[in-house]
């Protein structure tokens, strides 16, 4: 293919500026690549690099935010404006394990945010799956993430994230999120803003 280059894992090509081995993963144009394989012990740090570094908006659109996955949050700047969006049924326990988790979460949160699911049990029941892929939207970039967030601060598997350059597919992808974040069926989880938690 013209233009391209294949890279194989052990192969390192950090970005200008970047040192090597910055994020535990394979880099090249557009992509980091996370190969569980090379890295024996540590977990992927892009996806927490990328979040980190966010100046004003931070939007998650992963079908499995879990409990767990709250801790994460801490490496969000002070000040960004955070949406998640995640699904499961309305009588899912997780639904209350992550309030309970973000309550306590929260003491230690200096951005706002706001997470909600929409409800697959009223969507085909809670074996369907209203949407699979995994995005990651900051400030004006946006990313597709191979595997959700509980993959990305824990060794789990490899995966990679792969940046949407075109400003069309941008459009697009931020154009469904907001279609699923306004659909009837979705509701709110929780929202912190101004130092108050609201479930």
């Amino acid at each position: 293919m013209s233009g391209s280059t294949v890279f194989t894992p052990g192969v390192i090509t950090p970005q200008a500026g970047q040192p090597l081995r910055q994020f535990r993963c394979i880099l090249a144009p557009g992509i980091w690549y996370y190969d569980r394989w090379e890295e024996t012990t540590n977990p992927p740090e892009a996806y927490k690099f990328l979040i980190s570094n966010a100046q004003r908006e931070i939007l998650i659109w992963d079908p499995y935010i879990n409990p767990q996955d709250i801790d994460f949050f801490i490496n969000i700047p002070q000040d960004v404006s955070v949406k998640g969006l995640t699904c499961f049924g309305s009588r899912s326990r997780k639904e209350q394990e992550l309030i309970s988790r973000s309550r306590i979460a929260s003491r230690d949160w200096n951005f706002h945010i706001n997470v909600k699911y929409y409800d697959k049990s009223i969507d085909g029941g809670d074996n369907s799956d209203p949407f699979h892929d995994r995005y990651l939207f900051v400030d004006e970039r946006v990313f597709m993430v191979g595997a959700s967030i509980g993959h990305h601060h824990q060794r789990l598997s490899t995966n990679a994230i792969v940046e949407i350059i075109d400003s069309n597919a941008r459009a697009l992808v931020r154009h469904r999120f907001d279609k699923c974040w306004n659909h009837s069926y979705t509701k709110n989880l929780f929202s912190f803003e101004g130092g108050v938690f609201i479930p």
